[in-house]
């Protein structure tokens, strides 16, 4: 049983929405594969969960994700045995991911010297590149910044 089917297994409710959840999957996968980054943004509560979601992300959770031997290679040629040793027990590969909601300094200066319906697709406009992939979170569907940052990676080629 592959992860998808054992998340439905444990979890029926989900069932309804099995094929935009295997669709987003699909699309992750898609831009890690191609070295793309994953982008997450959203408003209040779906503001912690982009970031809860980008910090799930950048580290494992119940399947650590070990520095290759290459990478330590490169550790260890820079800082030596010893230190890249300590570096790769402590880091791990992580999949590339970003909380646009994360850049306070930027968003308050973004909404109060231009607009804050377009803080996050200033940043889409500014960090997206053509493998990368947006998650835009709004319970109501109508977060103006949220929906403008899908338009934004809409019109730059990015899935979201």
């Amino acid at each position: 049983m592959d992860k998808l089917e054992e998340l439905f297994a444990r979890y029926p409710a989900l069932a309804v929405c099995e094929d935009e959840l295997a669709k987003t999957l699909a699309l992750m996968l898609d831009t890690y594969h191609k070295g793309g980054k994953i982008m997450v943004c959203g408003n209040g509560g779906s503001c912690a969960d982009a970031q809860h979601i980008v910090g799930e992300l950048m580290k494992g959770f119940l399947l650590r994700r070990p520095m290759t031997a290459e990478q330590k290679n490169q550790f260890e040629n820079v800082l030596g045995t010893e230190d890249a040793d300590l570096f790769a027990s402590r880091m791990q590969r992580g999949i590339p991911a970003v909380a646009l909601d994360g850049a306070t300094g930027l968003l308050t200066a973004y909404a109060n010297d231009v607009d804050a319906d377009y803080m996050y697709a200033q940043q889409v406009f500014a960090f997206g590149k053509e493998n990368d992939l947006l998650i835009g979170i709004s319970t109501s569907g109508n977060s103006k910044n949220v929906v403008n940052a899908m338009k934004a990676a809409k019109a730059l080629g990015i899935p979201s």
